[in-house]
């Protein structure tokens, strides 16, 4: 068999193969030019990925990884790591001198590091040294705002409180703030509940307990609920405006359990006055089962107030012996 003496077989390895090689590598060097790249990126620069520098900084990492004698990964980590920690830092320290509005625009990690990779690292050192600091400052002015909302008075800066807001969920969660889906995962919120929905269940339960209160002199049972529900559905809008979704699902519960479950256990509620064949308020009645259905045993009386109106109503209009099985 003829061989061929090229420089091709003779050398197999081309000199883009040959850079995938370990080496021996000057790690100063090559520091160097990423950290040139992750500044742009800090800064929210846009790198082109056409660009020279695009391209090397994959390669740099990479013989970063595999270096002879032994590999720089770890170093490379640190360094990194270090880097962006100045930064966040040198942001939680100018915010200090920033007016209100601004704070709350700082507080907003931006999205445009995920396309580079050290997303998730920003996020956890941005978590660290600027969202938990902050936490009780942004939670106290959730607090407001619901108390604001309350007394009639008008919302403030609803679009960025929330923006805000949803920054502790992405910095918890990293991936999970990119699901379409939050219900099933709130055991991993511990951070935003830390700081947003526990302080807010107890404001909550002290708002409800005044309501309560002015309305103790209420015996109609459709009346009272009735209110019940209409208050849920207002704390539920301004929820959804400033908080996240799943606080939305568990703050009607709040309300019910607060002020209806005692009267459920307690006592007999009756539906009848407004379930007459003259008059039956249907509307009423739906929001009544809405905040029923919350509670434990709470659509008992109801169900039963609705079964004897339904025998009523078919007696009356088809006589005694309508559909009864002993005359069939």
């Amino acid at each position: 068999m003829d061989c061929d003496d090229s420089d091709d077989n003779l050398y197999p390895y081309n000199a883009r193969s040959k850079n995938l090689f370990p080496q021996k590598i000057q790690f100063d060097e090559i520091w160097e030019r990423l950290k040139k790249v992750i500044d742009v990126i800090l800064s929210n620069g846009q790198l082109k990925k056409e660009e020279r520098e695009w391209h090397s900084a994959f390669s740099d990492v990479y013989k970063l990884c595999s270096a002879l004698p032994h590999p720089l990964a770890n170093l490379l980590y640190e360094k990194v790591d270090a880097t962006i920690s100045e930064h966040v830092d040198k942001i939680y320290q100018a915010t200090k001198e920033l007016q209100f509005e601004e704070v709350l625009s700082q507080l907003c990690v931006k999205s445009d590091t995920k396309q580079y990779h050290i997303g998730k690292l920003v996020i956890i050192r941005w978590k660290d040294k600027v969202l938990i600091p902050c936490g009780p400052y942004l939670s106290q002015l959730v607090l407001e705002q619901f108390d604001n909302y309350r007394t009639g008075k008008p919302i403030e800066m609803a679009d960025l409180i929330k923006n805000c807001v949803t920054c502790y969920v992405t910095a918890e969660a990293y991936e999970m703030a990119e699901s379409s889906s939050f219900s099933d995962q709130r055991d991993e919120l511990k951070l935003y509940k830390d700081n947003f929905e526990l302080p807010l269940h107890k404001s909550c339960r002290d708002y409800y307990l005044l309501k309560a209160k002015e309305w103790e002199n209420l015996t109609d049972s459709v009346a009272f609920i009735e209110n019940v529900a209409n208050l849920m559905d207002n704390e539920k809008h301004l929820a959804k405006i400033l908080m996240h979704p799943s606080t939305v699902t568990v703050i009607e519960q709040w309300a019910a359990q607060a002020l209806v479950a005692d009267k459920v256990k307690n006592l007999n509620l009756s539906f009848k006055s407004h379930m007459t064949h003259e008059n039956f308020n249907g509307p009423e009645l739906h929001k009544c089962f809405n905040v029923l259905k919350l509670i434990e045993n709470g659509l008992v009386d109801l169900v039963k107030d609705y079964e004897n109106y339904i025998i009523d109503f078919t007696t009356k209009k088809f006589g005694k012996d309508f559909n009864d099985p002993k005359t069939s």
